[in-house]
């Protein structure tokens, strides 16, 4: 799999733009590498989900930053603009990614049940690095300081993760994520 150069201009446009969602990024590309290892992804597979976790919120670019560093609850209005970040991010890493990896991007806030979005796509229509992608997302979401919510510890994320294993996760995926962060020391039971 060939890397375009801009790749590395689009990472670091997202550093210089919001160093809170390139820092995200970061985290959410760590775990992807343990969860990758821990599923024995093939190289490629790894490959698209490493790129896909750098890039996964690249569209946050272009919200306006009230939106994003909101410290309240978000009205259904400005929720909607913060949803299009999925598809914006998809159409921005076509640009300089292979043809499988925006899809991947662009259904990371897929739900399991069918209930996200952009597509509400249910189960294995979710492409399985998506589902993947949503797990580390959201675990890694759960438990750092966001404008909106105070973070969640190792033991709350790892409840909410297998309290919504089968509806917004994928089972066999978070209770991976779980696996590995019990592996890792993040919680002993």
């Amino acid at each position: 799999m060939r890397i375009n150069k801009n790749f590395y201009l689009l990472v670091e446009l997202l550093k210089l733009s919001d160093l809170e969602v390139y820092n995200h990024c970061r985290r959410v590309c760590y775990y992807s590498k343990l969860i990758g290892r821990h599923l024995n992804l093939s190289d490629l597979d790894m490959k698209r989900l490493i790129l896909s976790s750098l890039l996964h919120d690249i569209g946050k670019i272009a919200i306006p930053s009230e939106i994003i560093k909101k410290p309240s609850l978000l009205t259904e209005q400005e929720f909607e603009v913060i949803k299009f970040h999925s598809i914006s991010s998809e159409a921005i890493s076509k640009i300089v990614l292979p043809e499988d990896i925006p899809l991947i991007i662009r259904h990371h806030h897929e739900r399991y049940d069918g209930n996200g979005y952009p597509d509400k796509l249910k189960g294995f229509e979710i492409p399985f690095l998506a589902r993947i992608l949503s797990v580390i997302d959201s675990y890694e979401a759960m438990t750092n300081q966001r404008p909106y919510n105070k973070p969640k510890n190792d033991y709350e994320a790892i409840c909410e993760l297998e309290d919504n294993s089968s509806t917004q996760f994928d089972p066999v995926y978070a209770k991976a994520m779980v696996k590995i962060l019990r592996s890792t020391g993040k919680i002993s039971i």
